[in-house]
């Protein structure tokens, strides 16, 4: 959604600034008090997909998702995104506009769901 918007996967902030990082110091409470992260850690990421990539990686270390899922999710994320940019765009502009992947995946899926089994 936020590459459809702005036109770039790049993080660019209004300065200018490429990139997005926040650091987390040492042992701070918000994850495990006392425990982790043992070191300030900062992770940055330079586009959006990046940001997207390693959160789902986390959930997959977290013991939260699993590979398969995590790769559906982040799939069906994009899917979408670019269905609710292409309706924002419709609200916008007027134009109707074609049917969007995710409307025919979503259809497609309905379809297979409701089909009795032989």
């Amino acid at each position: 959604m936020l590459r459809l918007l702005t036109g770039s996967d790049d993080f660019l902030l209004a300065d200018g600034t490429v990139g997005l990082s926040v650091s987390f110091a040492a042992c701070e409470p918000r994850f495990e008090p006392g425990v982790t992260p043992q070191q300030t850690t900062t992770p940055e990421w330079l586009t959006f997909s990046e940001a997207a990539d390693e959160a789902g990686i986390s959930r997959l270390y977290g013991g939260i998702h699993f590979n398969k899922g995590d790769r559906f999710g982040r799939d069906l994320g994009r899917l979408v995104g670019a269905s609710v940019h292409d309706r924002v765009q419709y609200y916008l502009t007027g134009a109707i506009p074609e049917p969007d992947a995710f409307s025919l995946t979503l259809a497609a899926l309905t379809t297979l769901a409701v089909r009795p089994r032989v």
